[in-house]
């Protein structure tokens, strides 16, 4: 950039417009969103729909309860070893129990 005065040249302003050699962009990139909106019910029969695949395609275990005795990650960790190979998703209800929800 050169000083305002004594150079004989109109002032420049910023450095960074986008007329200027090596300035900004004028209209720089923004980021897209190319969701949708679903309605409660259609995701629901989707997320029953993929349950329900999951399960006939024996990639899912269904345990009756996720209740342990020791509230440590160490014993949480012992217990889904056997699963770790896939990608692992707990589905419980409201009511969680404290040693399940400290050991995660």
């Amino acid at each position: 950039m050169r000083p305002q005065k004594k150079s004989g040249r109109a002032r420049q302003g910023d450095k960074r417009a986008p007329h200027l050699w090596k300035g900004g962009k004028a209209h720089g990139s923004k980021p897209m969103n190319y969701t949708f909106p679903l309605n409660e019910k259609v995701r629901m029969i989707g997320l029953k729909t993929l349950l329900s695949a999951r399960l006939y395609e024996e990639k899912i275990i269904l345990i009756d309860t996720e209740s342990i005795e020791f509230a440590k990650t160490k014993f949480l960790n012992e217990i889904i070893k056997p699963f770790k190979t896939d990608k692992l998703l707990f589905l419980t209800g409201f009511d969680l129990d404290k040693n399940f929800e400290r050991a995660a």
